[in-house]
């Protein structure tokens, strides 16, 4: 690895990482005797510090804490936090289908609650990837056949015609045409799941899929200049939208690690791409800028996922120094963006959010999105070779 950072953003992000698990383990739904309570396992969603109303975490934001506090447990060895995922995980086998009656559901995971009647089938994924990672850790079997099960449903029902993620699908009727008007660049982060499944099972079939998004989402997702594409929608099709060119979620994580496991090469041409338009666009404080009704403003999970593809691409022997003050902006923007003052578990270790609040107000709201994507990237600012969550990984 050629990067090299402060030693006191080091000690600094590490100490962040820490704080940020506890914010989701100190905020997570008890389980209590008998199995009592449906919420058992699940973390904060977010809290809206104005009203004092927190929400719980859904299915994806459920496995981004599973993955936050394994980050923390590679730093630190602490064993309530693998407890903390495996009671996560038990949260999402609740969501997942298994009923006889409906073989051709069997195994995907319902969006909020148990009885959710619909999902994105990307945030299955994203449950179903923690999973993996969980069953890594633990060497336990549960986890990873409760994430075959997903994959199982994922590749026979989840793709269009030509192997794109469909974006909805409603419990007992498929998926939702509506909501397929909208075709975007977030319905690929699956990828990363898949390419780590695979890593796990040797499933061919689940490479093939994993090659198909990946070759799709390099060829189209990304414009010249490196931006993510707005989604296409029949409706508005030619119109301008409002949309972050940031907002790839874990597809550039994704497309890292399909270079990295299968060697396609415009994998990591896409990434570099995406990577200089970050660096070129990012503001002097860290913080990348999306629009939002009408004005720019700070979108920073962009800035915490800018910050783990530099670390994943030097990790992977490639030279990252054209990004590493881009990097090193990012990081203090999300150390910036920590509750350290105050002793409100509900706000202390949490991450202010940004553009993607439901709320014009900033500081309104810590949420588990920009909570959980700091707590694995500053973890792995600290220690890259022990964390693995969005990973590229090694060649296969």
């Amino acid at each position: 690895m050629s990067l090299s950072f402060a030693p006191d953003l080091v000690q600094r992000a590490r100490f962040a990482a820490t704080r940020a698990a506890a914010w989701f383990v100190n905020n997570q739904v008890p389980e209590r005797a008998y199995g009592s309570d449906a919420n058992a396992g699940r973390y904060l969603y977010d809290i809206n510090l104005a009203y004092d109303a927190p929400a719980l975490s859904l299915s994806w934001t459920t496995g981004v804490g599973i993955m936050a506090v394994l980050s923390t447990e590679a730093l630190t060895g602490e064993a309530h936090l693998v407890e903390s995922a495996r009671r996560a995980a038990r949260y999402l086998y609740s969501l997942q289908k298994l009923d006889p009656r409906a073989p051709e559901e069997a195994g995907l995971i319902r969006e909020e609650t148990p009885q959710s009647d619909w999902c994105y089938p990307r945030d299955g994924a994203t449950a179903a990837w923690a999973l993996v990672y969980l069953a890594r850790r633990t060497d336990e079997d549960e986890p990873l056949d409760r994430a075959r099960l997903f994959a199982r449903w994922y590749l026979a029902n989840a793709f269009d015609d030509r192997g794109w993620p469909y974006r909805m699908w409603r419990i007992g009727k498929g998926h939702e045409p509506e909501a397929e008007r909208k075709l975007g660049a977030y319905q690929g982060g699956s990828l990363g799941f898949l390419v780590d499944l695979w890593r796990e099972t040797g499933d061919g079939e689940v490479r093939a899929a994993a090659e198909r998004i990946a070759e799709i989402a390099a060829g189209e997702f990304f414009s010249e200049d490196g931006a993510a594409n707005p989604p296409r929608t029949a409706s508005t099709e030619g119109a301008p939208q409002e949309h972050s060119p940031y907002g790839e979620d874990w597809l550039v994580a994704g497309l890292l690690a399909a270079w990295r496991a299968f060697g396609l090469d415009a994998c990591l041409a896409a990434a570099r791409r995406y990577l200089d338009y970050c660096a070129r666009t990012m503001r002097e404080d860290g913080a990348l800028l999306a629009p939002r009704r009408g004005e720019k403003r700070p979108f920073y999970s962009g800035s915490a996922m800018f910050l783990n593809h530099v670390l994943e691409l030097d990790k992977a022997g490639q030279d990252a120094s054209a990004y590493a003050a881009s990097a090193a902006r990012a990081a203090e923007l999300l150390l910036s963006r920590q509750e350290t003052k105050d002793p409100d578990v509900r706000r202390f270790g949490g991450l202010y959010s940004g553009v993607c609040t439901r709320e014009e107000d900033d500081e309104m709201y810590v949420a588990a999105r920009i909570t959980g994507y700091a707590a694995i990237t500053l973890a792995k600012l600290a220690a890259p070779e022990r964390v693995p969550f969005y990973g590229a990984g090694e060649p296969a």
